[in-house]
Parts: structure tokens; C-alpha cells; sequence
């Protein structure tokens, strides 16, 4: 399934009606804690509950929607210490889908901040803003909010999430919604040929929560001149220290550096030595 850029703002019905195309669903419900059960859910939720509340849904809750962890307030203020001018208006909660303010900066959600500290993070470990960035792949896209995000920090070239039908579904719900340039977005659910590289990879604990089959694919695969990568060390018993220095060797002309981030997770910063990614 590839949707189409220019698609007018989806209504609660269209996604509703484009959810239910997919197939029926599983016979029984799929093992907890995969994705084929979140996706599932998902489907569940679209029949049953409000799509306009679609961020107060618990799956989402669970998967894709931090809210008011205990480590956003500490990446806002490290927002706020970088200069909070320059974020101010990326920051700026849209509020489709319901989401909850925070309490202490009501003009934004958790996932927004951090999806902005990641920049930041991003920022300080290349020097690279979304500005200077080209093509973009994005494994794995949540509910489009880092491609909204991106956009809004001048972001200009395509930025194409990969993911699941539910996600791209989502997807495309909300970034029609939110007066996201769908010009510059593709959502597909399946790996592009990535003949060249693209300018940035991006992978949000999301190749670290694939199947080894599908991650295996993406390495051998997708490239990129960039990475703006994270990911939990050990996933369900899967050692993904190992698979993740293992994709770095094959790489050998990226400087990569990792480091600490959220709830005991890593980040993997990498970009191409002496390569000018405008």
C-alpha cells in the first residue's frame, strides 16, 4: 500500500473505512507485546472507539505515546537551555487526536518535546539540523509526529516512513490534519530499493523492535549519509548491543557515536565523514 501525497485531510470515516479494507483480522489475537498485536488493537480501537481521540486510545498510550514521563521534564529543560526561541513553534501542540497537555508547559505534549530533545541530541552529536538534511527514511514513524516535527524545523526534501498499514494509516490521519506539507511525505509499508543512500535514517526503538528477519533486510538494504538511531540493548532476549555494532562495521565511512538516552535505551548518532549532507 502506498498512499498518495495531496490526499485531502482524512475524516474519522475515511480512516475508519480504509481500516476495515485491510482484511479481517486475525482469527485470535496475536501474541502480547508484538506488533502484530498492537496492530490488532489498533484495528479494535478504530471500530469501537473515537478516532478523534485516537491518542487517548490505550494501545497507543502503550506504544507510540510517551505523555508525561518522568525524564520529559528533563528533556524540555534541555530544550529550554539550547535557546527555547528556536523550538518554540515546533513544540506547539496541534491537539488532533486529543493528546494530554503537560501540566507545567501546556503549550505541548510529551511526545512532541521528545521527539525534539532526539533532534537536539542529533544536533549536538553531527551538527546536522533538519534544515540541512535531504531524503529522509524513517523505519517505523509512530503517528507522523517526528515528520511533522522535522517540517517545522525546516525540514525540505521527502520524508518517507516505512511502517505497518494500521501505522501508515495513522499516519496519514494525522499529518492530514495537522497542515503537514504531504507534498514531502510518502507512507509506504514496504522497504524502498534504497539503490542510493538517503541523506538521514531515522529508527526510534523501532529496528530494535523488529523481527531479526525484517531487521536484517533494512541493513542490507538502506544506507544513509546520516543516522539518528535508538534502541533498547536487550529486546524480549535478542542482544541488540551486538546487532547494532554489527551494523555499525558495515558501515565503515560513518563517524558513529553512542550514547546514553531514555529508560536505559541508547542512541546511535552516526554521519558520513567529510560528506556535506545539504
Amino acid at each position: 500500500m502506498t498512499v498518495t501525497p495531496l490526499f485531502p485531510a482524512m475524516t474519522s470515516r475515511q480512516l475508519r473505512g480504509m481500516m476495515a479494507a485491510l482484511g479481517p483480522t486475525h482469527g485470535h489475537a496475536p501474541l502480547r507485546y508484538t506488533w502484530p498485536r498492537y496492530c490488532y488493537e489498533m484495528r479494535r480501537h478504530c471500530a469501537r472507539d473515537k478516532p478523534q481521540e485516537f491518542l487517548s486510545w490505550p494501545t497507543v498510550i502503550e506504544t507510540i505515546f510517551v505523555g508525561d514521563a518522568p525524564y520529559i521534564k528533563t528533556e524540555l529543560k534541555a530544550l529550554k537551555a539550547s535557546g527555547l526561541r528556536t523550538w518554540a513553534a515546533a513544540l506547539e501542540e496541534p491537539g488532533f487526536g486529543n493528546p494530554p497537555r503537560l501540566p507545567y508547559y501546556p503549550k505541548t505534549s510529551g511526545n512532541l518535546v521528545h521527539h525534539a530533545y532526539h533532534l537536539l541530541q542529533f544536533k549536538r552529536a553531527t551538527g546536522l539540523r533538519m534544515r540541512d538534511v535531504g531524503d529522509v527514511l524513517e523505519f517505523g514513524g509512530g503517528y507522523g509526529a517526528m515528520a511533522l516535527m522535522a517540517q517545522r524545523l525546516g525540514h525540505s526534501g521527502t520524508w518517507t516512513i516505512v511502517d505497518l498499514p494500521e501505522m501508515s494509516l495513522l499516519q496519514l490521519y494525522y499529518l492530514t490534519n495537522v497542515g503537514a506539507d504531504m507534498r514531502r511525505v510518502r507512507l509506504i509499508d514496504q522497504l524502498p530499493s534504497c539503490d542510493e543512500p538517503v541523506s538521514l535514517i531515522v529508527a526510534l526503538w523501532s529496528l530494535s523492535e523488529a523481527p531479526l528477519k525484517a531487521r536484517d533486510e533494512f541493513d542490507a538494504r538502506c544506507s544513509a549519509d546520516a543516522y539518528l538511531i535508538s534502541y533498547q540493548p536487550d529486546w524480549h532476549g535478542l542482544n541488540n548491543e551486538e546487532w547494532f555494532s554489527a551494523f555499525r562495521r558495515k558501515r565503515p565511512g560513518i563517524r558513529w557515536s553512542v550514547e546514553q538516552a531514555a529508560m536505559g535505551s541508547r542512541y546511535l548518532f552516526g554521519v558520513r565523514d567529510g560528506r556535506n549532507t545539504r
